[in-house]
């Protein structure tokens, strides 16, 4: 049973964070090697996945693959965000306020605020 359980709590996270890297991955304006670089690591820490799913199953939850098991749950976890970083990071600061300030439940002087804020050097 733990076999199971183990593997379709797995396909479900990878099949989340699949949708999540495809819905991220539109914001890429253009292909950077930091950009490249960071989108491997997801990669490699995804690639992690079957084999401390399968390791935690054949122990029987023993307390070392389950610890593995959550250390690569925190993996991947990890490296998604330093793949939003650096989309961030690469994005249009203006288009970012204007969809903030789109969605602002503050007055219209804090979105007039907003999009007045100096633009980044890069």
């Amino acid at each position: 049973m733990a076999e199971w359980l183990s593997y379709a709590v797995s396909y479900l996270f990878i099949a989340i964070v699949w949708a999540n890297h495809h819905y991220l991955m539109r914001y890429a304006e253009e292909t950077t090697h930091r950009l490249l670089w960071f989108n491997f690591a997801h990669l490699f820490s995804m690639s992690l996945l079957p084999l401390s799913t399968a390791w935690m199953a054949t122990s029987e939850l023993a307390p070392e693959p389950v610890a593995f098991y959550a250390a690569v749950f925190f993996i991947v976890n990890l490296t998604y965000t330093g793949l939003i970083w650096e989309l961030i990071d690469r994005g249009s600061t203006d288009e970012v306020l204007v969809r903030t300030a789109g969605s602002c439940a503050c007055g219209r002087s804090s979105r007039w605020a907003c999009l007045r804020l100096p633009r980044s050097s890069r």
